[in-house]
């Protein structure tokens, strides 16, 4: 009963060009937006220390040493917002 469903379904809809894409992706709704945030931390951190560099009576070579290793770290907070028609 299901197969019948899904092969009329089939004919219905356009001769998708890839494959691999199952049928239900094939019925979902547009996207309308798509809003992606990411914030890493070592910016955050990286702007902090420049800043206090500044303004405040921390040395400069607190730059030259922190600096390097604030940007290896890959950690991020990331914000994903998706709206369909």
């Amino acid at each position: 009963m299901l197969e019948r469903v899904f092969r009329k379904l089939k004919e219905r809809l356009p001769e998708s060009s890839v494959t691999s894409i199952p049928l239900q992706v094939a019925l979902q709704t547009g996207v309308a937006s798509l809003v992606v945030l990411t914030l890493r931390w070592s910016s955050v951190l990286v702007t902090a220390m420049v800043t206090a560099a500044t303004v405040a009576a921390v040395p400069t070579e607190s730059l030259v040493v922190l600096a390097p290793l604030l940007w290896a770290d890959r950690t991020a907070l990331s914000y994903l917002r998706v709206r369909r028609t």
